[in-house]
This record gives structure tokens, C-alpha cells and sequence, in this order.
């Protein structure tokens, strides 16, 4: 019965099908919005986490041209690493090619001779200490305790680049600077540095600096002299490869500058240990090239006679003549454009008169540059053959 009075008390318009709402896309929207907001929020702290972890830290972290280690059994404020890392950037190169140098200091506190020191932070800095010198970072080292560093970790070159037998831990003054040694050291302006959050003292820097060492790093193995393995960076071998390829083989085999600048970028982008085939590739090239020492002579003689020779002015025929003036008393009076001659040739004059006939670069037959020297040759009869018509 109570189901039958249900369904008689029912309003038939009731049971018609409703039309089905239709909602704008704003109101969609922020349907959207409040059943998902907090979906939103999560999603966006990750997002932001990640962005700044991976992405941030690789485009904006500054990337150092040097690390420079600071090993000692004190703290080194703050006011002094800053000042002595804007110093030595001004004597530095823009190795990574960002635009800018920076020099970035890693500073480790432990104390190699005294037992009573704080063991906790002992071993805070020898832990760091080995992964610095394990991963190649810092390629100079200011030391406090030279013989101290040299007997724990072996690490210095002697001063004339050669590196140290095994058991030469002993000679470590031959390895290092005294910081009041270098004129250019001592003479950097590092200021004042003040009390902080970790020491109440306050003084010269420079002052506390002159208790200091400066050595490079070296590396010796015991069967070996190798530089890779013991440290070395390879970006500085690659530049002396570089350096190489120009001045003792230059125009004798011109693909050897290719190889070897290819080779640097290689050990720009990879680093050790994957970058060492392309070393090996570039110094086996350049040891198998033809050599040529022409190029680094003839820069040579050049520099020597701009060092001595008078500076004597410009040759009129070379000059432009930006106004009436210039062009009357003769500047470019002569000049001739090679490009629209036959023989893409000029037997103008372009050398002052004190260097009339002087020749710096002298070829020689190895390699390619035999035919440069043929091409010299040629060009130098021609320039005799039509001077003066």
C-alpha cells in the first residue's frame, strides 16, 4: 500500500527527463579549479624543486676558470677569500668561455702536526682535502704547512714544472713560493678583514696571508711520471698541445691546430677520465706531424724589431684619405686594391723604410709548408718583376 500511495502522490511532471546543464567555459574552469587545486599545488612545488635542482643549477650556477685550494689548521675569513678571489681573477683567463673570469676558492681546515687539534674537524678537511686532489679541482695550492701537505698527500710539483720522485716528500721547499716572495702576491690589495660568525680577531689580510705558501699542483706514480692519472687537468695539457701545434709544427701541417683545438673543446666537454682518447689522438698526431718552427721564429724577429726599431709612421700609400686635406698630402696616393688586378697581386710597398726587404717568415720544405715556401717564392719574384711600373 505505501508503495502504491508513493506512486499516486508522484507529479508526472516530475518524471520527465531534466535538460542538462550547460555551463560556460569560465564556469568549467573553475569547476576544474576547486576539484583539482590541491593536484595543482603539488604538481607545481615539483615542478619548481626539479626546475631549480637540474635546470637552474646547471644554467645559472657560476662555473669557476680556477679552483685554488686553501689548506690550514684555522678558519680563513670570509672578507679575505673573497678579496684574494677577486685578486688572482684579474691575472686569470676566461677558460670556460663565459664571458667573465672566476677564481673559486676551496678551503680546507686541518692541521697536519698537531695531535691536539679538533680530530672532528680534521677529518671534516682531510675528507674534502682527498676528494679535491681525487677529482682533480684545484690546481694551486695555498698552504700553511707545506711539508705537512707534501708528506700526507704527495701532491706538489717541483718549481720547474718536473715532478717528484716517490720517496722526495723531503725537498717540499723546492716546491713551493713563500707568499712574501711574490712580489705580485704580496702586492695584491686584499684589504682589512673583520670579525664574524666563526673568529672575533680583525687585521691586515695581507698580513695574514704572509704566513703562507704557494705550490702547484704535480704528480708523481711510482713507475710513472703520469700527469693524467696523477691529477693533472687536462685542459692544461690540451692548451699546451694547442700551443704546440703552432709553434713547432704550424704551416707544415695546418690540420695539426685543428686537432689539437678540437682535442681542448673534447676535454672542455667531458673531462677526465673520458677525455683522455682525444688527448692521446692529438699528441700521437702531433708527434707524427712534419715540424716547422717558421711560424714561431718569424714572431720572434718581428717582436724584436718592434721592440728596437723606431716607431716610424705609417706609409702614405696605406693611409685613408677621410678628407681633402689627407688625400692632397698624399695619404693612399699609390694604393693598389689586389683584388682587381689579374694576378690578385700588388707590388706596392707597405713596410716603413727602416724594414725595406726584411723578411720574417722563412718556410721550410717540411710537410705542406714546401709548397707555401714555393708560393712565397713566386709571389716575391712577381712584386721585383712589376715594382716601379
Amino acid at each position: 500500500m505505501a508503495s502504491y500511495r508513493y506512486e499516486r502522490d508522484i507529479d508526472p511532471a516530475d518524471l520527465a527527463p531534466r535538460a542538462e546543464k550547460q555551463y560556460t567555459r569560465k564556469e568549467r574552469w573553475a569547476n576544474w579549479w576547486d576539484y583539482n587545486l590541491k593536484w595543482v599545488i603539488i604538481l607545481g612545488i615539483l615542478v619548481a624543486f626539479f626546475g631549480y635542482n637540474f635546470i637552474g643549477q646547471y644554467f645559472f650556477t657560476v662555473k669557476p676558470d680556477y679552483r685554488v685550494a686553501v689548506v690550514a689548521p684555522h678558519y680563513l675569513p670570509e672578507a679575505t677569500q673573497t678579496a684574494l678571489q677577486d685578486a688572482l681573477a684579474a691575472y686569470g683567463e676566461d677558460l670556460n668561455g663565459d664571458g667573465k673570469v672566476v677564481v673559486k676558492l676551496n678551503v680546507y681546515t686541518m692541521d697536519f702536526g698537531n695531535e691536539d687539534s679538533d680530530a672532528y674537524l680534521d677529518m671534516a678537511g682531510t675528507t674534502k682535502l682527498s676528494t679535491d686532489i681525487q677529482g682533480a679541482l684545484s690546481s694551486i695550492f695555498i698552504l700553511y704547512d707545506p711539508a705537512g701537505f707534501q708528506q700526507t698527500t704527495g701532491t706538489l710539483r717541483y718549481l720547474d714544472g718536473s715532478l717528484p720522485q716517490s720517496d722526495a716528500d723531503s725537498d717540499w721547499w723546492n716546491m713551493v713560493y713563500r707568499w712574501t716572495d711574490c712580489p705580485v702576491l704580496a702586492g695584491l690589495d686584499l684589504g682589512d678583514y673583520t670579525s664574524d660568525a666563526v673568529q672575533s680577531a680583525s687585521g691586515s689580510s695581507q698580513e695574514l696571508m704572509s704566513h703562507y705558501y704557494i705550490g702547484i699542483r704535480g704528480a708523481w706514480n711510482k713507475d710513472s711520471a703520469d700527469l693524467l692519472e696523477g691529477g693533472e687537468d687536462p685542459l692544461y695539457i690540451a692548451r699546451r698541445v694547442v700551443r704546440f701545434a703552432s709553434e713547432d709544427i704550424g704551416l707544415a701541417d695546418s690540420r695539426a691546430l685543428e686537432t689539437a683545438v678540437a682535442a681542448y673543446q673534447a676535454c672542455h666537454f667531458l673531462g677526465m677520465p673520458e677525455c683522455t682518447v682525444h688527448l692521446t689522438q692529438a699528441v700521437v698526431y702531433m708527434a707524427m706531424a712534419p715540424k716547422s718552427n717558421a711560424l714561431y721564429v718569424a714572431y720572434e724577429t718581428a717582436k724584436k724589431d718592434a721592440q728596437e726599431q723606431i716607431a716610424e709612421p705609417v706609409p702614405l700609400q696605406i693611409r685613408n684619405a677621410e678628407t681633402s686635406l689627407m688625400k692632397n698630402i698624399g695619404y693612399g696616393k699609390g694604393y693598389v686594391y689586389a683584388h682587381d688586378t689579374q694576378e690578385k697581386l700588388s707590388a706596392m710597398t707597405c713596410l716603413p723604410d727602416s724594414l725595406q726587404g726584411k723578411r720574417y717568415y722563412q718556410p721550410t720544405e717540411q710537410g705542406n709548408e714546401g709548397r707555401y715556401k714555393q708560393r712565397l717564392e713566386e709571389i716575391i719574384r712577381w712584386k721585383e718583376e712589376h715594382r716601379g711600373k
